[in-house]
């Protein structure tokens, strides 16, 4: 089964469009310059205008860091959920990174969507801390 690289085709094939007409034209491409690729979500996409994305290493490289190889076992699961949270801990960094620039901006509208992310990533890093915590110990004893 082939699958695709969502890092390097964030959006995938196209869907079909089932309308009486062809797709509608993509109101988000309006900027100053082109960006270097658009990310996909959806809440993010109006504010690309304002915001364009440059291209950057860093989150491949990060993915690269966190996620060399496939894992397998128990203890592969452990290393896994480490490097979940260490992902979402970065995540919680970056938000409020955003959020203090949209407050000085005084873009109300990307402080809000950074507020609603904010409380998204904690239940994600809530969520990893639950699962590190019943597994942890038992993929450290028993072995695989």
């Amino acid at each position: 089964m082939q699958t695709r690289n969502s890092i390097e085709d964030v959006w995938g094939p196209r869907s079909p469009y089932f309308g009486e007409a062809s797709w509608p034209a993509r109101e988000d491409e309006r900027t100053a310059e082109e960006p270097d690729r658009w990310v996909q979500s959806c809440c993010v996409l109006r504010f690309l205008a304002k915001y364009a994305v440059r291209d950057e290493q860093e989150p491949w490289e990060l993915r690269q860091a966190l996620f060399p190889k496939r894992r397998s076992g128990s203890f592969g699961l452990l290393r896994d959920l480490h490097a979940l949270q260490v992902l979402a801990s970065d995540a919680h960094v970056s938000t409020k990174i955003v959020r203090d620039v949209a407050r000085e901006l005084r873009d109300d509208a990307l402080h809000e969507l950074c507020l609603h992310l904010y409380g998204q990533n904690q239940r994600q890093q809530a969520w990893v801390d639950t699962i590190i915590k019943e597994s942890a110990a038992q993929s450290v004893v028993v072995p695989s």
